[in-house]
């Protein structure tokens, strides 16, 4: 009996290795080379310039990385203490998409002694339009900032436009200071 009850074990183990192991070889979305990169597609990471909003005196580059599953998350080059942001998008219509992301601010360092001190939330949400081709689209986004109270103390608007970045695309290209040639 129990040499019967160790074989069982050991046959559902290697079962199920098996299983797990033969998954492995099947396609996914990300590596599906049937999933072209353009072509309506929004997965992937995309580096954008974003318009002057209030309290800017220049625009900021923005990079935002879409995952297959409806994930984004979002990290910018401004000098605001804030949080990664993390949302979620959707597909709207053909070329059309919208996201909502949230992140969470902080007060200046040298406001805190050094600390950081929590001051609220942003809510963001964008509207986005795949160029043709699909290797950059444009953006308005409207923003709410809300106090650790949850009360809104400013809303904005501004616009970007967005190049993807992905691993065979050369930096310039991704800052928008060279064009891509078709691949």
């Amino acid at each position: 009996m129990k040499k019967t009850l160790s074989s069982a074990v050991s046959g559902a183990a290697l079962a199920f290795a098996f299983i797990a192991l033969s998954s492995g070889t099947t396609s996914t979305r990300a590596d599906d080379g049937s999933q072209h990169r353009g072509s309506g597609v929004l997965e992937g990471t995309w580096v954008s310039t974003v318009s002057s909003a209030p309290g800017q005196t220049t625009p900021f580059l923005s990079m935002v990385t879409y995952t297959p599953t409806g994930q984004s998350f979002e990290e910018n080059n401004t000098p605001q203490i804030r949080s990664v942001g993390h949302g979620e998008w959707v597909r709207i219509g053909p070329g059309k998409f919208q996201r909502t992301m949230l992140i969470f601010n902080f007060l200046p360092l040298t406001d805190t002694g050094g600390a950081r001190t929590y001051s609220g939330v942003t809510r963001v949400d964008s509207a986005i339009t795949l160029e043709r081709g699909g290797e950059s689209y444009n953006a308005i986004n409207t923003f709410n900032v809300y106090n650790p109270s949850g009360q809104l103390v400013t809303t904005g608007q501004n616009t970007s436009h967005a190049n993807r970045c992905g691993f065979d695309v050369r930096v310039p290209v991704c800052l928008g200071i060279e064009t891509a040639a078709r691949r």
